[in-house]
């Protein structure tokens, strides 16, 4: 078997999911994009209802449900004026107690925090793409923001105080550069 066997069918893959993306975002009514963001919150509520370790699939669905119906809520309620801007408030204040708690606190919780932390995640992503869409030059904003998240690098360079940090193991990074540390730098 040829060490290539497995990027031949990885490339007609990503071509056909890039085609079909783009079709989605500038050929088709804004609506479709909707119908994928909820498409790939679903399917990261069923991949993040792994985490919680529940034993029968009904469970598993049940969790893909509640974040469907809260994804639903908090995109009629995100329309109200003023609404998104505490939504969003909210999510950053999330991320950065998620920040704090891996970097200070790496305990794995119980079931009941993993699952409110799937809901944290996942409710305002889906939220801000499906907003982000509906602006003035939505798709092309969308396609930006999906192309910086996409793109990946082994080594990242902070343009602000110029600290290397890499995506690696501690132990590779240090090997490699005395300067790599695994984790972001969060000067701003």
């Amino acid at each position: 078997m040829s060490r290539y066997a497995g990027l031949r069918q990885r490339v007609p893959t990503a071509i056909a999911l890039a085609v079909a993306l783009l079709l989605v975002l500038f050929a088709l009514p804004a609506v479709f994009t909707t119908v994928l963001v909820a498409l790939v919150v679903l399917s990261g509520a069923w991949e993040w209802s792994a985490f919680l370790k529940l034993q029968q699939a009904l469970w598993r669905h049940a969790y893909v449900l509640l974040v469907g119906v809260t994804c639903l809520a908090a995109w009629q309620y995100s329309r109200a004026p003023g609404a998104l801007s505490l939504l969003m408030g909210i999510a950053a204040i999330w991320w950065l107690v998620a920040f704090a708690w891996v970097m200070f606190a790496p305990t794995r919780g119980g079931r009941g925090v993993t699952a409110i932390a799937g809901l944290c995640v996942m409710v305002p992503a889906g939220v801000a793409l499906q907003h982000l869409r509906f602006e003035d030059n939505g798709a092309w904003v969308l396609l930006f923001a999906l192309v910086v998240v996409m793109r990946r690098r082994r080594v990242s360079r902070c343009a602000t105080c110029g600290v290397t940090f890499c995506k690696t193991s501690r132990k590779r990074s240090i090997a490699r550069s005395k300067s790599c540390t695994p984790i972001a730098c969060v000067c701003a």
